[in-house]
């Protein structure tokens, strides 16, 4: 006995709604790793791009203490600080990773562009002030967590690099 066409309609479209239901959230979080992986791109090359240009006229020292020969004429604090989202795409992965354990490999990446975004604006604080040096360079992360539905949802990540800039001459040796 052959099914009618209002059962095979319904059939279909029953087919359909279900695949759809499936299919929709792998399609979306293909869009979000599409986009954030463009995002992430574009960030990278105007990070290389402005720490070619300041990197000409800062050096960076992580101690205390400039070279030998060279004497700080005026010092002063700078900070640099970014909050950088963490895209649905990494969030997921880092779900899973949480589940079985691990090292949250999505995640790094950010993390790395948020400490490079924050010493870049630093180093731009001090090139802006006329600084030949920033010494004493220290970096500060944290976890910015939102609430949803009664669990928090780890979504950006704030670092804050903090140094001294210092205007410098040189000394004869």
């Amino acid at each position: 006995m052959l099914a009618s066409t209002g059962d095979t309609a319904a059939t279909a479209f029953t087919v359909v709604i279900v695949a759809l239901s499936y299919a929709s959230p792998v399609i979306l979080l293909l869009l979000a790793w599409l986009i954030g992986r463009s995002i992430e791109r574009k960030h990278i090359r105007d990070l290389e791009r402005r720490e070619a240009d300041v990197g000409r006229r800062i050096a960076v020292m992580g101690h205390e203490e400039l070279p030998p020969g060279v004497v700080a004429t005026q010092g002063e604090m700078v900070m640099g600080a970014v909050v950088v989202g963490v895209d649905h795409f990494k969030r997921f992965l880092a779900a899973w990773r949480k589940l079985v354990g691990g090292e949250v490999r999505s995640i790094t990446p950010v993390l790395m562009r948020a400490r490079r975004e924050a010493i870049l604006r630093m180093l731009e604080k001090a090139d802006r002030m006329g600084a030949n040096f920033v010494v004493n360079i220290r970096l500060e992360t944290a976890d910015i967590t939102t609430r949803q539905g009664g669990q928090q949802k780890s979504s950006m990540i704030e670092v804050m690099a903090v140094g001294t800039a210092v205007q410098t001459r040189m000394i004869p040796v």
